[in-house]
């Protein structure tokens, strides 16, 4: 009798081990579609992001530009008047890297666009209309 009932017990156990595999097994299918899903975007995801790359190094390039052909001829007399301004212009758009960075801040919401507009009409229309120009594509192609 004891042998019996603990092949009952047993074969009990089995049944559960299987049912509990079966219920997992389906719950995984759903993750494995979710990750095929995915793996399958990886690719287009990082085209993505070497075209919002080059997008902010275009941008970032124009704005280095402006600020520092500015600052090339204004910047004696915005450092003396106006230090903080002249501050933030390079500390903004000193470099490429760091006018990119405005650019994702400012796109992101990391930081208010504003600020960044104020410095680049200082630099010119043209470059204030690039900001604009910048804002509108970002904002109506990229999270649109």
């Amino acid at each position: 009798g004891i042998s019996l009932s603990f092949m009952r017990t047993l074969r009990i156990l089995k049944i559960d081990k299987v049912l509990r595999v079966v219920t997992i097994l389906t719950l995984f299918a759903e993750l494995r579609l979710i990750m095929n899903s995915l793996v399958g975007s990886i690719v287009s995801m990082f085209w993505s992001f070497v075209m919002l790359t080059l997008v902010f190094l275009l941008f970032g390039l124009v704005f280095t530009q402006g600020c520092g052909t500015y600052l090339a001829e204004h910047g004696e007399w915005l450092r003396s008047q106006h230090p903080d301004t002249h501050a933030e212009m390079l500390g903004s758009f000193g470099s490429v890297q760091l006018a990119m960075l405005s650019l994702l801040k400012t796109s992101t919401g990391g930081a208010d666009w504003s600020g960044y507009f104020d410095s680049l009409v200082l630099a010119g229309s043209l470059y204030a209309s690039c900001c604009i120009l910048f804002l509108a594509f970002y904002h109506i192609a990229v999270i649109n």
